[in-house]
């Protein structure tokens, strides 16, 4: 669906995704961003949530409502887009991993930086922390040669846009009332 839009956008996303692929492609990367791609996983995060829960009961349920609430709007998007997975159209791509799903938005992308936002609002004084490790699990995406960067970049926003959501909306916490 994108392609048939924008077709420049669809060339730059490919052609930037190539170079970036490419251009890191080490031995070493092939070891260590596998490993970091795992914190975006909804499979890592699930656990995480329920460790979390039990010593921030706050926290890790903020992280349950946001990965509920990625993970619905991402089949959503993923299931209206379509957008086929970059190793399956594009030639001279790096490629180490293979996804079932379709590409856009990265739910990887979304789940890093869901639980980023989450994690910055409960430890600001780490938050710089929390959205570099977000930001690896994003290059992680395109060094695997699994997305493109606008599939990222999406699914970034949205971990942002459902963790403020989370945060603002849905679990907001009872504050003290004031003497008066």
């Amino acid at each position: 669906m994108l392609e048939g839009v924008l077709p420049w956008l669809s060339s730059w996303d490919a052609t930037f995704l190539l170079w970036i692929n490419n251009f890191l492609s080490h031995p070493l990367l092939d070891k260590i961003f596998p490993v970091i791609t795992i914190l975006g996983s909804v499979w890592f995060w699930i656990p995480a949530s329920l460790l979390i829960m039990w010593r921030k009961r706050l926290l890790g349920g903020r992280l349950v409502a946001g990965l509920i609430g990625t993970t619905a709007l991402l089949l959503f998007l993923k299931g209206l887009f379509a957008r086929a997975r970059p190793y399956e159209v594009l030639q001279g791509l790096h490629v180490l991993d293979r996804e079932p799903f379709a590409s856009f938005p990265s739910a990887h992308a979304a789940n890093a930086f869901m639980a980023a936002y989450l994690l910055a609002e409960a430890y600001p004084k780490y938050s710089d922390y929390f959205y570099i490790l977000a930001a690896l699990v994003a290059l992680s995406r395109l060094y695997l040669g699994v997305h493109y960067p606008l599939d990222v970049l999406g699914g970034a926003a949205i971990g942002m846009l459902m963790g403020w959501t989370v945060v603002k909306r849905i679990t907001r916490e009872k504050r003290p009332k004031r003497k008066q």
